[in-house]
């Protein structure tokens, strides 16, 4: 009774499984995760597709010391579930523990922080593209400027229109 107390205050699901899979003792917090599936009945095909069960099955008889599941789905969450072996003392196993920890949060926040390190690159490419095309369109206008003073008739007409483009490209550029 007091191990089962002790594991209802964990906020992560614990569960101990059976080398067979059935689900032996769950703290409050899995029973939450799963409230449609009561004991003694449960297994751990809840957790894994069937072509996984049978490998989660031969991992469950012959565990390592601690192994990392993937993350997995459950309903708009995402838990972490890690596992490892229960043996008694001659070194045999009894079954494995298993908790699954809630990182739907840690897994938002790592993509808004890849998102913002994305759209920071982009911004510094940009300023960097900004810059070198403002090069030369400021070299264009500074020529057709000066070459705009001395010219006549229709080259004057056609600096004025290389001149007003410039212009164009460089408010496009800083926009």
């Amino acid at each position: 009774v007091r191990l089962e107390t002790v594991m209802d205050c964990i906020a992560d699901a614990v569960l101990f499984a059976a080398p067979d899979g059935r689900i032996v003792m769950k703290n409050r917090a899995a029973a939450e995760l799963w409230p449609d599936r009561p004991l003694p009945a449960e297994d751990l095909r809840v957790c894994h597709t069937p072509s996984r069960w049978q490998e989660m099955l031969s991992k469950l008889r012959n565990p390592g010391a601690h192994e990392h599941h993937p993350v997995i789905p459950i309903g708009d969450r995402f838990f972490e579930a890690t596992y490892g072996r229960v043996c008694r003392n001659g070194g045999t196993s009894f079954g494995a523990v298993m908790v699954a920890r809630d990182v739907t949060e840690r897994l938002r926040a790592q993509a808004m922080q890849a998102q913002r390190e994305r759209m920071a690159t982009i911004g510094k490419l940009a300023a960097a593209l900004a810059h070198e095309i403002n090069n030369p369109l400021g070299t264009i206008q500074l020529y057709s400027q000066h070459l705009l003073k001395r010219a006549t008739g229709d080259g004057a007409e056609h600096l004025g229109t290389i001149l007003r483009n410039a212009d164009v490209c460089k408010r496009i550029v800083r926009d």
